[in-house]
Order: C-alpha cells, then sequence, then structure tokens
C-alpha cells in the first residue's frame, strides 16, 4: 500500500500532536504549526496576482490563521556581488505569534538564503503600537527597508490591513 506525502505529513502532524503537542510541517501551501494557530504560506507572485483581494479572502477562508509572504530574490550588491534573499512579510493577529512566524521563515530559506523578516500586528492598526518590525540582521539598511517596502507594496498589504480594521 502506497501513502501520498500530504497524507504521510498529516498522519505525522497528528502524532506529533498527540505525543509532544506542536508539529510544523509544510503541506502544499498550508503551514500547520499549531492546533489553534496555523500559518498561511504564500509567495509574493502568488498575492500579486490579484492583490490585495488574495490577502482579504486568504483571511475570510482561514480566519484563525496568521499570513507569511515568502519572496525569494538575487541582488547584485555592489561591493559583495551576487546574494540571494528571503523576504519574509508576517502578518499577525497576535504579538506572541512573531516567533514561531520567524522560526517558520527561517525553516523555508535554502543554505545560500539571507532571511529578512519583518512582522506586523494587524490589530494595532490605527493605534501608536502600530509599526512594521524588521528582525536585526547585518544586510544594510537600505537594501533591507527597499525589498520589505517592494513586498509591502506589490502584495497591497496597506490596502488588506485598512479593509481588515474597517470590518
Amino acid at each position: 500500500m502506497q501513502f501520498s506525502p500530504v497524507y504521510l505529513l498529516r498522519l505525522l502532524y497528528f502524532i506529533g500532536n498527540q505525543t509532544h503537542g506542536n508539529a510544523n510541517i509544510l503541506t502544499d501551501k498550508k503551514v500547520i504549526m499549531e492546533k489553534q494557530n496555523a500559518i498561511y504560506l504564500v509567495t509574493l507572485e502568488e498575492v500579486m496576482q490579484d492583490a490585495p483581494l488574495h490577502l482579504m479572502q486568504s483571511r475570510l477562508e482561514h480566519p484563525d490563521d496568521d499570513i507569511l509572504i515568502s519572496w525569494e530574490i538575487e541582488v547584485d550588491v555592489k561591493t559583495r556581488g551576487v546574494e540571494q534573499y528571503r523576504v519574509c512579510v508576517a502578518l499577525t493577529w497576535s504579538n506572541d505569534r512573531v516567533e514561531p512566524l520567524h522560526a517558520m521563515a527561517e525553516q523555508l530559506c535554502s543554505g545560500s538564503q539571507n532571511l529578512i523578516f519583518a512582522s506586523l500586528n494587524v490589530t494595532d492598526y490605527g493605534t501608536k503600537e502600530f509599526a512594521i518590525l524588521i528582525k536585526q540582521n547585518s544586510y544594510g539598511e537600505v537594501l533591507v527597508n527597499s525589498l520589505v517596502q517592494e513586498v509591502i507594496e506589490k502584495a497591497a498589504i496597506e490596502e488588506a490591513v485598512t479593509s481588515w480594521a474597517a470590518e
């Protein structure tokens, strides 16, 4: 008897939750992290196809999930040559979910990729606490801010967040 990879991953998730409480499993687009909160993983290219509708629709379909947008890019840095980056922007509805989102972003990186991670808590929108937080790194402020800004613009995150706040 042969089982599909997705079936085996779900079985592993079930077993892991029975014995250890948590399991990190990457299925086709969905990352199962905890029974209560999951992460909806999506590439920037997928979001751009119908931004901001893609983000708003994913929130309707997965109302308890945080969203992790991932973008792989090569950048020719003047003094260092071509470098590979994975830029991840996390949209969360709880500040205590940032670390699990960062851990998932780290798992997505291949050995040669540099991770740039940013997060924002959607529920803070409209308050003085609202901010885009960028995990500290050594890649250069201009490069990092530019790449994060590009994800925010191309994914239409601002439009999605203002839409969610209006609900």
